[in-house]
Formats: C-alpha cells, structure tokens, sequence
C-alpha cells in the first residue's frame, strides 16, 4: 500500500471546518483539488468527484466510507485488488484550533504507479485552500453547524 498523508492546523473550531467540508456544493468556490463533489456526505452514498491530477481534469466514481460528524470524512473507490483509493480528513481538536490530517491510501497492483503520478503539492493546495475558506468571516444568516440556523446576529435558534 502507498500513502499521501498531509498535516495542518488551522485557526477555526472543529464544526467551521466540518461545515466546509461536507458542503459538497461549494467545492467549486474553494477546493483546487476536488473542483466538484455530487453526492451526500453519508456513508454508503455514491459520490461523482472532478479532480484536477497534474493539470487533468477527471470524473471519478465514489462513495463515502467514514463520515463522523466532526472527526473524520473518508470517500473511495475502484476495483478492489487491482486499484483501490481511499481519499481521508481527520480533524482533531487543539485547544480553539483544528487539526487536519488529509490524505489518501493507494491499494491494489495499479496503486503505486498511481501514487507515483499524485503529487503532494495538490494535497497541500487543498489544505491551505480549506485554511483560507475557515478564516473568512461567516457569512450573515449561515449557519455555525450543518443542520443549525442562525439569525443573522449570528445566534443560534
């Protein structure tokens, strides 16, 4: 098995971060990476990814593996035995900042030479992408948690 894993931290509680990562409708406005996500972040929900790999835009199929509110979101696919992706974030807490541990596992006779073709740089640009997106100020009326409205005060209902 080849593995891509990625650190960073960022300045914004844990459900900021969650929220913009399971707002699969808004990858197009931040993520470098995966410039589009259809589907819901549930296990078992078939997802279709656009990514961008050394400047090639590709349509993948998907599902989502883990998807614990907060702590871990984890989607992937192929053919088991012969190439199998798995694409993680984990967050954890520090203090008032989160940390992120983002990448990706290659298994099966094609993973390698897979591996070999992703660069490290493109995990990198998602994570301080995802950065960038956590420390803008919330937009009025949206919501702190997925699921929760907010007035635009900013308090909770």
């Amino acid at each position: 098995m080849a593995e891509i894993v990625t650190h960073a931290s960022v300045d914004a509680p844990i459900p900021t971060v969650w929220g913009i990562l399971t707002d699969f409708e808004r990858y197009p406005d931040w993520n470098p990476m995966v410039v589009q996500m259809i589907g819901e972040p549930r296990v078992g929900c078939r997802l279709t990814l656009h990514v961008r790999v050394r400047g090639r835009a590709l349509e993948l199929p998907a599902r989502v593996l883990i998807a614990t509110p907060g702590e871990q979101l984890c989607w992937g696919g192929g053919v088991r035995g012969l190439l199998w992706v798995e694409h993680y974030v984990g967050l954890s807490a520090d203090g008032g900042r989160t940390r992120i541990v983002h990448g990706e596992r290659f298994q099966g006779v094609l993973g390698s030479s897979l591996h070999r073709m992703v660069r490290l740089e493109s995990y990198e640009a998602m994570n301080q992408a995802l950065i960038q997106r956590a420390l803008l100020p919330a937009e009025p009326g949206a919501a702190a948690e997925p699921g929760v409205s907010a007035d635009p005060s900013g308090v909770p209902r």
